[in-house]
């Protein structure tokens, strides 16, 4: 095999208890995702390494437990292929967002066991955007470690269906990144 040298850190994968948890929400290509797929996907793409995120994770799921334990649960599935496929995967770790408390805890184990390359956030949560103060503790712990923050956007509660036949995503994630980018700058973030 050629030694490929660009980085992919746009790369999604579903684990088991994502796909448990989300069960019918998950659409494809999340659904069909597989390790095997995944890598003859970076090897067409000459792809040298992927940084693995999980995407949608906490925009579904309102109880906080359930919630602390699937992140974590994510986080050491990404962090398994990580060690198993040295130099293939990087990882940026998920939190249990809203959840502040979860999230300080998902931080140190992620960055400090897991030795993941960055944190994964979504452009808001129900109804905050990135750059709330509820989420100034986060942010602190963050900047505190100079950690890598990858922003992932998502179509927030107040925005789904809102034109029929055109999918959310396709307006909604370049408006939800602006939000975003707008509360953090105008807020002080």
């Amino acid at each position: 095999m050629a030694e490929f040298f660009r980085i992919d850190v746009h790369h999604h994968l579903s684990p088991p208890a994502y796909l448990e948890a989300l069960g019918e929400e998950v659409g494809p290509p999340l659904k069909y995702w597989s390790l095997a797929k995944s890598l003859e996907d970076m090897d067409e793409g000459e792809v040298g390494t992927a940084i693995l995120s999980v995407t949608q994770l906490t925009t579904r799921i309102d109880d906080r437990e359930k919630l602390r334990r699937l992140a974590r649960e994510c986080n050491d599935y990404s962090a398994k292929l990580v060690a198993d496929h040295r130099g293939r995967f990087g990882m940026f770790a998920a939190l249990p967002m809203p959840d502040i408390d979860g999230c300080l805890k998902e931080i140190e184990y992620g960055l400090d066991v897991l030795k993941a390359d960055g944190i994964g956030l979504y452009t808001s949560y129900h109804d905050k955007w990135l750059g709330d103060p509820a989420f100034d503790p986060v942010f602190a712990e963050l900047e505190r470690r100079k950690a890598v923050i990858y922003v992932h956007p998502v179509t927030p509660a107040c925005c789904v269906n809102l034109v029929p036949g055109i999918q959310d995503a396709n307006i909604e994630y370049g408006t939800d990144t602006t939000r975003a980018i707008a509360r953090m700058i105008f807020g002080g973030a």
